[in-house]
């Protein structure tokens, strides 16, 4: 059973992931092939305030890593 995890800020309304529900589940159907009774898409809501420090960390970890990378690589020349 394909599950899909969407993190997003508290201030969503119900029509709105109601409406994303759809989209990821016949996302998930098309690329699968399962019957959409065994897709659940999961939503975690957090403050705002929480989510730019949350996302703020981990875009700054890729970005670091990708500076990491180019730079052995030689990218950066």
């Amino acid at each position: 059973m394909p599950n899909g995890r969407l993190t997003e800020f508290e201030d969503e309304s119900p029509e709105v992931k109601k409406q994303v529900d759809a989209d990821i589940t016949q996302a998930l159907v098309g690329c699968t092939g399962v019957n959409s009774k065994w897709v659940y898409v999961l939503f975690e809501d957090f403050p705002a305030v929480d989510g730019q420090q949350v996302f703020g960390c981990v875009a700054n970890r890729v970005r670091n890593k990708l500076i990491s990378k180019s730079m052995i690589k030689g990218a950066d020349k």
